[in-house]
């Protein structure tokens, strides 16, 4: 199985959260994400 994201973007108001975001995970992946606060981590799970 495998999840591909494409050319995600994200913006509340006028700033700009997530930009072409683009992601390919495979089955049994692991994968973590790191940043600091409002760089869009929870967004992107969302």
């Amino acid at each position: 199985m495998e999840l591909v994201i494409s050319n995600l973007s994200k913006s509340y108001h006028q700033k700009t959260v997530l930009d072409a975001i683009n992601l390919a995970f495979q089955g049994g992946d692991v994968i973590g994400l790191l940043g600091k606060n409002g760089s869009g981590k929870t967004t992107l799970l969302n």
